[in-house]
């Protein structure tokens, strides 16, 4: 990423930390496009992994959720399976497995 996205990026994250109200920030969410909500998507996943593995550096964390993506996208028996919660029963086996 070039230096002028990551200021518009900045800029964006700055004026959004900036909304005062739940509701301005849900509005906004509700403005993005498709693309937008499916990258903040797997941010959140990310973050909610780096939360329950805080030794794993970040770009391992990416690693390892890019790949349980994939995963669930190749396996057609995930249909009836939200990723939300196929994400949720990876993270608690490696839990449980070290």
């Amino acid at each position: 990423m070039g230096k002028n996205e990551i200021d518009e990026c900045v800029t964006t994250a700055r004026a959004i930390n900036n909304l005062t109200k739940q509701e301005q920030v849900i509005l906004v969410f509700d403005m993005l496009g498709d693309e937008q909500i499916s990258a903040l998507e797997i941010a959140f996943y990310y973050r909610l992994y780096e939360k329950n593995f805080p030794n794993i550096t970040r770009s391992k964390v990416r690693q390892y959720v890019d790949q349980i993506i994939n995963n669930y996208f190749e396996d057609e028996r995930m249909e009836q399976l939200p990723l939300y919660e196929y994400i949720l029963s990876n993270i608690k086996e490696r839990k449980e497995n070290g």
